[in-house]
This record gives structure tokens, C-alpha cells and sequence, in this order.
């Protein structure tokens, strides 16, 4: 890894967050107030810390863009990498783990890093999955995280400019069930099979894994997942599907390969952006997140899959899970959480779907990888 200027190392971070949505900015801006990192009262406590910002209104992505930009808040946004909740995840089991090889791992140079609330002194990012020194965040004595992160680009469709971003993978620990799941976002405007890389990152983690934590890791079996899924009573249902369900309602099922049946409206909407290629190509942006969004249903239209919804009290915090089987080359299962109406844009609903499957026995120890 090769060092960089200040300016360019918070351009990375600048880049990764200017995106997120809305609710995630709203979300990042309540936990700076929380942390005492940002105010809003004129007037600041001696209490405060130094480096406490002000705002005179709760205007969250001008929030986001001072505070992002300010090497002071660095820290806190390396933090925010394991709380957030991220698009995708795919789940495994382990077995084997110890505290002392994590204990060791830290104690040995460039093996792996502890998460640190120090203003970073020396501004780094790994150029590739197999350059990266990891870092390791304990949430509690049940679970704790280990951080991937390593430099992207995109160029912008309007002007072509190229934007240097920070793709983040975090692997969560849950002691209780005995689970894993690597978390990652969508790769931004990019063209082609996504699948290759988020599959060659995968399996590179998982090599670390097994390589410096000394564990034994088990693919998910999805054998008895429906039959678990519609007990009655239960407060995560179905909420649709595309399955042949068969006679027994098992997850070992195919789905149809002709995306063209399954999806007939792919085609009309590639038409209507042709048939409207000079409207279009005055929002670059828009045009260019339809084509990735029609790539990817093509892509997982053969694929069975389903979609889960946990029920709430409170409607504002459901949330609902799409669970896509035998997704990559080894036929691992991947989870894409959706935001929807729910407002909740942290880790915990990504937590608690990894600790229902691994209780519930909608997943299972399959085999070891």
C-alpha cells in the first residue's frame, strides 16, 4: 500500500458516502448528534468536545458533506463501516473459533488491525482484496466484525470523470449461531457480471478466514427452509416467490432459465429507453441505474428465490429480506436486504435475519468449504 495526501484519502470517503440515501444520511447525522460530534444549540458546553460541529438546521446531506470532509470526523465514518446496513450479504457457518488467535492476529504486524477512535496519521487503502490488512471491531461478548476495504472507480456518465471510492466488505460474527455473513454493497456504475467480483471477494475472505482464524466454515443447507418458514405463527413470513414449489415446498428447486418468461417487461423497458436514447442521455445518471437494475434481474431470473418480510408492531420497522439460492459458483446463498419503508438503515435487522436462520433451522450446517 502506498501512502497518499491527506486531501485524496478524504476524497475516498467523501466519494463512498455521497450516494447514500436519504435515510441513511438522516441516520449518520442522529448517531454524530449522539456521539456529541455535531450540535445544533449556538451555544456549546465546556463538556463538549473540541471538535463538536455546529449546524443551525438539520439539514442532513449538508451534515453528511462537512462532516465527511473534516479529518477529525474520519474515525467515526470508519466506525459507521460496521453499523450500517449493507445491500447484500451471503451467510456460512463456522466452527473452531478462539479469542486468543484474534488476541495473536492483532499482536502480529500486518495480520490485523484494531478498530481505533485515533485521528488516523498515515492515509492508506489497500488496491486490491489480497492487499488488504483487515480490522477487527468487537460489538459485544456474542459478536464482533472484521472490516475489508480496498479502493474502487467508476467514471461518471455525463462527464466521464473518474471517482475513486472506498468498497467496504465486513464479515459478522454471531457466537450464538454459530454464523458468519460477509456484507457488501452493490459495486457503483459498473458494467458487466457483478457476480464475478463479488464472488472472487468471497472466496479471497474466506481464505483469510480459515487462514488466520483457524476455523472450520460450512456452507448454509436451505433443505428444510420453507417447511421452517411457514410455521404458523412465526413472525417472518413469505412474503412472495419465484419457485416451482413441488409437492414438499423445498428450497432444492429450480426456477425457470427463461428470463424472457419469467420477466417479460425487461424487454419493454429496454425498448422504451431506446425508443427515448435523447431523453435519456440528458440524465445519464438515471438512464445508467435502470440498465445495471434490468442487468441484474436478467442475470438472477434463473435463479430460485424468495422473499421474506419480518412482521412488527411497528410497520416503520419491517423489513424485508430477498434470499436467492445456489447464486454463485459454489452455490452459495445470498441475501439482498431491502430498505423499503423501513426505517431502520443500521446493522441490527441484517443481525437479527443471521441469528433466525441460524437458530430457527432455516438454515443448516451443510457442507465444509
Amino acid at each position: 500500500m502506498l501512502l497518499m495526501e491527506q486531501n485524496t484519502y478524504i476524497e475516498f470517503y467523501s466519494n463512498t458516502i455521497e450516494d447514500y440515501s436519504n435515510q441513511m444520511k438522516r441516520q449518520i447525522s442522529i448517531m454524530l448528534e449522539k456521539e456529541r460530534k455535531i450540535r445544533y444549540e449556538k451555544q456549546q458546553s465546556f463538556l463538549d468536545d473540541k471538535h463538536c460541529m455546529y449546524f443551525d438546521k438539520k439539514d442532513y446531506a449538508n451534515i453528511i458533506k462537512k462532516t465527511v470532509s473534516d479529518i477529525n470526523f474520519i474515525n467515526f465514518y470508519d466506525k459507521f463501516d460496521f453499523l450500517k446496513m449493507y445491500k447484500h450479504s451471503v451467510p456460512f457457518f463456522y466452527e473452531g473459533f478462539s479469542d486468543e488467535i484474534i488476541e495473536g492476529l492483532l499482536n502480529t504486524q500486518n495480520k490485523l488491525k484494531q478498530y481505533s477512535e485515533e485521528i488516523p496519521t498515515e492515509y492508506t487503502i489497500a488496491s486490491g482484496i489480497e492487499e488488504v490488512i483487515p480490522v477487527f471491531y468487537k460489538l459485544d461478548d456474542e459478536s464482533f466484525f472484521i472490516k475489508f476495504v480496498y479502493q474502487k472507480f467508476y467514471f461518471k456518465p455525463d462527464t466521464g470523470e473518474e471517482v475513486n471510492y472506498r468498497y467496504v466488505i465486513v464479515v459478522y460474527f454471531n457466537k450464538k449461531s454459530k454464523m458468519l455473513d460477509i456484507r457488501y454493497d452493490s459495486l457503483k456504475f459498473f458494467s458487466g457480471d457483478s457476480r464475478l467480483i463479488y464472488n472472487k471477494n468471497i472466496e479471497n475472505i474466506l481464505f483469510w478466514l480459515k487462514s488466520n482464524l483457524k476455523i472450520n466454515i460450512y456452507n448454509c443447507d436451505s433443505k428444510n427452509f420453507l417447511d421452517i418458514i411457514n410455521v404458523k405463527d412465526s413472525e417472518v413470513k413469505v412474503f412472495k416467490q419465484m419457485m416451482d414449489m413441488g409437492s414438499s415446498g423445498q428450497a432444492e428447486l429450480t426456477a425457470s432459465e427463461d428470463s424472457d418468461f419469467i420477466l417479460p417487461f425487461i424487454g419493454e423497458i429496454k425498448e422504451l429507453i431506446d425508443e427515448n436514447e435523447e431523453l435519456f442521455n440528458k440524465v445519464p445518471e438515471i438512464k445508467k441505474l435502470l440498465e445495471d437494475y434490468l442487468t441484474e434481474k436478467e442475470i438472477t431470473a434463473s435463479y430460485p428465490f424468495v422473499y421474506l418480510m419480518w412482521k412488527r408492531a411497528v410497520v416503520a420497522k419491517q423489513f424485508i429480506i430477498k434470499v436467492t439460492f445456489s447464486y454463485f459458483e459454489n452455490n452459495y446463498i445470498q441475501l439482498h436486504h431491502i430498505t423499503g419503508n423501513c426505517i431502520d438503515v443500521r446493522m441490527e435487522r441484517m443481525n437479527d435475519a443471521i441469528q433466525y436462520f441460524g437458530t430457527s433451522g432455516a438454515l443448516v450446517k451443510g457442507e465444509e468449504i
